[in-house]
C-alpha cells in the first residue's frame, strides 16, 4: 500500500486516543492536587472543633495549652495538604506541557509526511 493510500486511511481520532491513554498519572496527579487540600482545611476544621470543644469543657478555666493543642493540629494538616498539592500541581504542569509538546510534534511530522506524499512527481524521467 502506498503512502497516498495511507494518508487517505489516515485516522488522527485514533492515534490521539492512543496518546491520551497513556496519560493516566497526570488524571491521578491533578485529582490529588485538588483533594489534599481539601483534606488538609478538613484536618483544619477538625483541630478547630476539638479546640472549642475542650473550651467549652473548661468550665471558665482557660488553658493555653488546650488551646495550642488544637491549634497545633489544625495547622500541622493544612501543612500536609499543601505539601501534598504544590508538588502534584508543579508535576502535572510539567507533565501537561510535555504532553502537548509530544502532540505538537507529532502533528508536524504527519503534516510532513502528508505534504511530501501529496507533491507531484516528474514522471517523464
Amino acid at each position: 500500500m502506498g503512502l497516498r493510500q495511507r494518508a487517505r486511511g489516515w485516522r488522527p481520532l485514533q492515534s490521539r486516543r492512543s496518546f491520551e491513554g497513556s496519560t493516566g498519572g497526570s488524571a491521578f496527579l491533578d485529582m490529588a492536587a485538588r483533594v489534599a487540600p481539601l483534606l488538609g482545611l478538613l484536618g483544619t476544621v477538625i483541630g478547630m472543633i476539638q479546640t472549642f470543644s475542650r473550651l467549652s469543657a473548661a468550665n471558665g478555666a482557660i488553658d493555653m495549652t488546650m488551646l495550642a493543642d488544637g491549634i497545633w493540629q489544625a495547622l500541622l494538616t493544612t501543612a500536609a495538604g499543601l505539601l501534598i498539592a504544590i508538588p502534584a500541581v508543579i508535576a502535572q504542569s510539567g507533565f501537561l506541557r510535555r504532553e502537548k509538546h509530544v502532540n505538537f510534534v507529532l502533528s508536524r511530522l504527519a503534516n510532513r509526511v502528508l505534504m511530501v506524499d501529496a507533491q507531484p512527481r516528474d514522471r517523464s524521467a
